[in-house]
């Protein structure tokens, strides 16, 4: 593939990536507010239990940081992957997101998002969304972009 249409292909693979992003950070901000989104963070947070069996109890104030967190990382990430600015960090900061909701939420799902109820359905998504991250981490955002004008 010839060096423009890479650029294009990284082009169009950081739009769609950061609105979806932008979507999901939205919904928790805004459509659903922030009310709700702690709450369902709690859901998921408020007492993980690990592999032997031993339960680990998470603080609410945590909780509630963590909510905000991801939130706003999804908002202003999915901005910075649309206009190619700090790609690997923020791609690598998204991953460990999904990594999480991937552990939290949706394995044990099963793989399609349909074969679940819509809050917590399976984990393709969450799939797609890593696996689209770690490439632009590893192949950073394209001439076509912040970096790439800043960078010649």
């Amino acid at each position: 593939m010839s060096s423009g249409m890479s650029n294009l292909a990284l082009l169009f693979a950081r739009v769609a990536l950061g609105v979806v992003f932008i979507a999901h950070g939205w919904r928790k901000l805004i459509q659903d507010g922030m009310d709700v989104t702690v709450a369902r963070f709690a859901a998921a947070l408020s007492n993980i239990t690990l592999i032997n069996g031993i339960s680990i109890e998470t603080p609410s104030s945590a909780i509630t940081v963590i909510a905000y967190l991801v939130t706003f990382l999804e908002l202003l990430g999915g901005l910075a992957i649309i206009v190619g600015f700090l790609i690997k960090t923020v791609c690598i900061l998204l991953t460990i997101n999904l990594f999480g909701a991937f552990l939290l939420v949706h394995m044990s799902n099963g793989v399609l998002l349909v074969n679940a109820p819509f809050e917590g359905g399976g984990y393709e998504l969450v799939a797609a969304l890593g696996a689209a991250c770690i490439l632009l981490a590893a192949h950073g955002p394209g001439k076509i972009s912040i970096a790439g004008t800043l960078i010649k």
